[in-house]
């Protein structure tokens, strides 16, 4: 998982860098896996690790959960203990959380700049600190855009079984006394596999505003202008000028 995202990562990176208003970007996913076994192989590696950690965390307290109810059989544990254990699943689960977000942005940093990981990690979490508002924005748009793309995919391939159940003339249709189980089944595969594709988008909303800040800060350097920017996809002017304006004070 961590190497596909790393490969759509670097296909973005290297796209944003060579558009320009004459030429399009070059969308290269096979430089992606070259760049991931040639360089940045051991940054992958460490942050799937540290995933797996979390997810060992996760294992063991649920064994311990559930050796805890056994041992404490009908009757109800103690409302502390209860407390404890909920406070702790929460925090391990947060802990999850945080670590997936900062492993994206880490590998946003190492295809940018080549740096191990734990520098692009910190880089990526300093960047995001300095530009909290369009990072919480950005993620929450691309959060509810993901939503409705699943709900739309699998509301479109329930009625299309619905259709085929109802409708159909195979021996399956006329066998099935209620479609609601088979239609049920549909809608938690269809869910899966929207899932897995539809990240991809909060993923390269993420890469974009990293390839956007770094693209500021390079024209900075240069004292070139950063409304123009040398390298920069037309779609993303409208962004920097809003970004640009100064924004209002409070008294």
């Amino acid at each position: 998982m961590a190497a596909a995202q790393y490969v759509l990562i670097v296909a973005i990176v290297s796209w944003y860098f060579t558009e320009n208003e004459r030429t399009r970007g070059n969308f290269s996913i096979c430089r992606g896996y070259w760049w991931l076994f040639r360089y940045n192989l051991g940054s992958v590696l460490f942050g799937s690790f540290i995933l797996a950690l979390v997810w060992m965390i996760r294992v063991v307290f649920e064994y311990i959960n559930k050796k805890i109810k056994s041992m404490a059989g009908d009757r109800p544990l103690p409302r502390p203990v209860q407390w404890l254990l909920s406070c702790t699943r929460c925090c391990i689960d947060c802990c999850h959380r945080f670590i997936k977000y900062v492993n994206m942005n880490a590998y946003c940093q190492v295809a940018l700049t080549g740096e191990s990981f734990c520098v692009a990690a910190m880089n990526g979490f300093i960047l995001i600190l300095k530009n909290s508002a369009c990072f919480v924005f950005t993620g929450g748009l691309g959060g509810f855009f993901n939503l409705i793309g699943k709900l739309t995919v699998c509301v479109l391939n329930v009625l299309i079984a619905y259709f085929i159940l109802d409708l159909g003339d195979t021996k399956v249709a006329k066998d099935i006394n209620s479609p609601i189980g088979p239609l049920a089944m549909v809608f938690v595969i269809t869910y899966m596999i929207a899932q897995l594709f539809m990240g991809m988008y909060t993923t390269c909303a993420t890469c974009l505003l990293h390839c956007l800040f770094a693209d500021i800060d390079i024209c900075n350097q240069l004292n070139y202008d950063q409304m123009v920017g040398r390298n920069r996809p037309k779609e993303m002017k409208s962004i920097v000028k809003y970004l640009s304006k100064p924004r209002p004070t409070s008294p």
